[in-house]
């Protein structure tokens, strides 16, 4: 306590009559004779973000190293375990705060470069396509990122997120990238080229005529006079007659319905048989329809399509698609098909619908097809 008080108490001070206490004026300095150690510090190799790397230092002395970290926004440490969190420059401190028989050693820092890291993209070939159908892309990240995809040409193919849809006859080139976050670089973008066929026009084996003999409103409506007026809101009421054609195996569902383009797409459609015969038929369609309210062009189509029912008919989809459930609002349902694209189905008695949903995609698929036009118009 002389350090701060400036003097001493002697409890046994030499006095003549024998020894007593005495306060004596007292200061000092303290003298520590210890060995002197360094500290052996190995430089640590450059590394990625999120990989750990034991650290390696030793003092002469023989005690323990401690290490620290002077960048904890790019590097941890715990003990002798160093961990990079960032990229940037990581700096470690190594100090030996010494003993009774040695002196602290003179620190030693070491850096050493903390970058993002490196991803690869595999991206298996794909295989050819033919017009007018869809592909899934599989391509994948070794970090586990998301891969994106673009197309070229864009007049022979497209892309939207995964799916590839050919549109086409070419060659198309697609590329995966992906563009790295805070703990990977971009990756280098991977391309693989195929070639787009043009499709084989589809094999026409359904045909659906309108046939003579059939009214709606007292109007005949047949192949020489396929349209009708009302007035909004009115009712639709009579019989259709129908010639079928179908050059399919005996053993094939065919079902044939009539749809309104007016209505609920998923329920208005009407099943006229679940399945026609072979050969050259005659159906007949009974209608009961309320016309819509606003005037304009409507139609009803007539449609007959190997399926193994009605729903899949009236939604473009195969019996082996999706799960053998008919797929609504993915533009092929028959109410999407516009007057201009079925004109010719009214001669012809068919309709290649482009996009025809099918197992592996979808197809051009030929569906029996006719029409009859309605225009609903205030009446004077």
């Amino acid at each position: 306590s002389s350090a701060s008080s400036g003097y001493m108490v002697i409890p046994n001070y030499l006095i003549p009559s024998g020894s007593s206490s005495v306060a004596v004026g007292l200061t000092y300095i303290r003298v520590i004779v210890a060995q002197l150690q360094s500290i052996t510090f190995q430089q640590p190799s450059a590394q990625t973000i999120g990989s750990t790397l034991s650290l390696s230092a030793t003092a002469t002395s023989g005690l323990a190293v401690s290490f620290s970290s002077t960048t904890p926004s790019v590097c941890t440490v715990s003990g002798s375990v160093v961990t990079t969190v960032g990229a940037g420059t990581c700096t470690v401190v190594a100090t030996q705060s010494g003993s009774d028989a040695y002196a602290a050693a003179v620190s030693v820092s070491r850096n050493f470069a903390v970058t993002l890291a490196a991803q690869t993209i595999t991206f298996a070939q794909p295989a050819g396509m033919m017009m007018g159908t869809t592909a899934t892309l599989g391509a994948s990240a070794s970090s586990g990122l998301p891969v994106s995809y673009t197309a070229t040409p864009s007049s022979v193919c497209t892309v939207s997120g995964a799916t590839v849809t050919a549109i086409a006859a070419g060659i198309c080139s697609v590329t995966a990238t992906q563009a790295g976050n805070g703990a990977y670089a971009a990756a280098s973008g991977v391309s693989q080229s195929f070639t787009v066929s043009a499709q084989a026009a589809p094999v026409v084996t359904l045909k659906l005529f309108l046939a003579s003999g059939g009214a709606l409103n007292g109007t005949s409506v047949d192949t020489q006079n396929n349209s009708i007026t009302v007035g909004p809101g009115a009712s639709i009421v009579g019989t259709v007659n129908l010639t079928s054609s179908n050059t399919r195996s005996a053993g094939d569902v065919v079902p044939v319905i009539y749809q309104p383009s007016w209505g609920t797409r998923t329920s208005s459609y009407v099943t006229i048989t679940n399945s026609v015969g072979t050969g050259t038929r005659s159906l007949s369609a009974s209608l009961n329809l309320v016309a819509p309210t606003t005037p304009g062009s409507y139609i009803i189509y007539f449609a007959s399509g190997a399926e193994l029912n009605s729903a899949q008919v009236a939604s473009s989809t195969n019996w082996q698609a999706n799960g053998g459930q008919a797929k609504w609002s993915d533009g092929n349902d028959i109410v999407d098909l516009t007057l201009s694209q079925i004109a010719s189905s009214a001669s012809s008695g068919y309709m290649v619908i482009p996009n025809y949903l099918i197992p592996s995609g979808s197809s051009s698929v030929a569906v029996g097809l006719t029409y009859i036009r309605v225009i609903v118009a205030q009446l004077q």
